[in-house]
C-alpha cells in the first residue's frame, strides 16, 4: 500500500511542474516551482529554438548566454513551445533558429 501511495505522490508532483519568465528592460528572470531562479542580463541572451523534425523530437527552447544555458519549457508539449516562443518574441527577447528555411 505504501508503494502504490508513493507513486501517487511522485506522479502528482511530476504534473504540477510550472516555471515563470519575467522580461524586463535589463533582466530574465526564470523561476521554477523546484525552487531554482536564474538571472540573465537581457542584452547577452537569446532563446534558441531548436527544431529536429527529421527524428520526430520536440523542440528545444534554451535561453543561452556566452557563459550559460538554461533549457525552458521541458515539460511542455510542441504547441505549447511554439506558442511560448512567440510570446517571448513579442515581448522582444532575441529568437535564434536552427533552421531558418522553410522545409
Amino acid at each position: 500500500m505504501s508503494a502504490l501511495a508513493l507513486v501517487m505522490y511522485l506522479v502528482s508532483k511530476a504534473t504540477y511542474q510550472w516555471e515563470e519568465v519575467v522580461v524586463d528592460d535589463k533582466t530574465i528572470v526564470i523561476s521554477s516551482s523546484k525552487g531554482a531562479v536564474l538571472t540573465f542580463a537581457r542584452t547577452y541572451t537569446h532563446l534558441f529554438y531548436i527544431e529536429d523534425k527529421q527524428n520526430r523530437r520536440i523542440p528545444k527552447l534554451v535561453f543561452t548566454t556566452p557563459h550559460a544555458k538554461c533549457e525552458i519549457g521541458t515539460f511542455l508539449n510542441e504547441e505549447d513551445k511554439t506558442q511560448l516562443a512567440k510570446h517571448l518574441s513579442n515581448a522582444g527577447v532575441v529568437i535564434c533558429k536552427n533552421k531558418w528555411w522553410s522545409e
